[in-house]
């Protein structure tokens, strides 16, 4: 399945992980690609990234050199409600879309990882 954010599509994969007892989502932008010689720039802004998120995590696909964005949805022996499905995938649109800039800038040796995520949109509910 492909869903368009920002300008840039995602290609969606949902596995059915039946020894976990889950249901797994990747997400990717085929059209991005990470040069070998940014990989570890890659590496350290997706850590950083990481440890801001709640839910699910950002990795680099070393055999095509992309970036996934992972979660899994534990079943617990129930089916999959359709409502945490699409939670799962709005979370994870919305994740790739704060960050693709950053993604651009760095696999493109555009800018540090630092410039890079400064660069990340963010939206705000409420009132601070």
């Amino acid at each position: 399945m492909l869903i368009s954010i920002n300008g840039a599509e995602l290609q969606v994969r949902v596995s059915d992980l039946t020894d976990f007892d889950a249901l797994h989502f990747a997400f990717v932008a085929p059209q991005l690609r990470v040069p070998k010689r940014r990989h570890y720039q890659m590496r350290r802004m997706l850590g950083s990234i990481n440890e801001r998120l709640w839910a699910g995590h950002f990795d680099l696909y070393p055999e095509t050199n992309q970036i996934l964005f992972r979660h899994a949805l534990l079943l617990a022996g129930q089916e999959a409600v359709k409502e945490s499905c699409e939670a799962v995938m709005a979370f994870a649109c919305k994740s790739y879309e704060n960050y693709l800039t950053s993604f651009v800038l760095v696999a493109g040796g555009i800018c540090n990882v630092e410039a890079a995520l400064k660069s990340a949109s963010f939206g705000t509910d409420g009132n601070a």
